[in-house]
């Protein structure tokens, strides 16, 4: 008794999605195009006070002085808060002549930008090489466009 060829076609196609599936896999795991958790950089409290104390080390040497922190809401608060205290800075609602802001990444940089072209000085946890706003002071830098850094005053669920 012989398979309908209807049968053999299914099978067929079955076992070629199998190994296209196999091959997907293959190479997402080989360039990183892993799961949403797998795109994930969590940084630690630890990290962000290693991170701070670097940033406040090279405004320092840097010599240059500042009126005032501007922080960027939301992402900035927290690390301006720290480096107001740091520098014994006045913390500025909004900003003022003189002063540094402050956000913690320039990715793409476009919340910066107009800052910048107004001739303020940036300082970042985090730049990236694809900004168009590069800040004046950083510490670390972001490689890979499809990273997302989850920071430690972040929500830290695994989604």
């Amino acid at each position: 008794m012989s398979t309908p060829p209807t049968e053999i076609t299914g099978i067929a196609l079955l076992l070629v999605l199998g190994a296209v599936s196999l091959i997907l896999g293959f190479f997402m795991a080989i360039f990183n195009f892993g799961t949403k958790k797998d795109k994930k950089i969590y940084r630690s409290w630890e990290d962000f006070e290693e991170a701070r104390i670097e940033l406040v080390k090279e405004i320092k040497e840097s010599g240059k002085t500042y009126s005032g922190v501007f922080a960027i809401p939301r992402g900035g608060l927290i690390l301006g808060v720290c480096l107001a205290h740091d520098l014994d800075l006045p913390f500025l609602k909004r900003p003022k002549r003189g002063c540094l802001i402050v956000d913690e990444i320039s990715d793409f940089g476009k919340t910066l930008q107009k800052y910048k072209e107004k001739g303020y000085d940036i300082a970042t946890w985090y730049t990236s090489n694809w900004t168009i706003t590069s800040p004046t002071y950083y510490v670390d830098i972001k490689t890979g466009k499809n990273k997302w850094i989850i920071f430690s005053w972040e929500k830290q669920n695994e989604s």
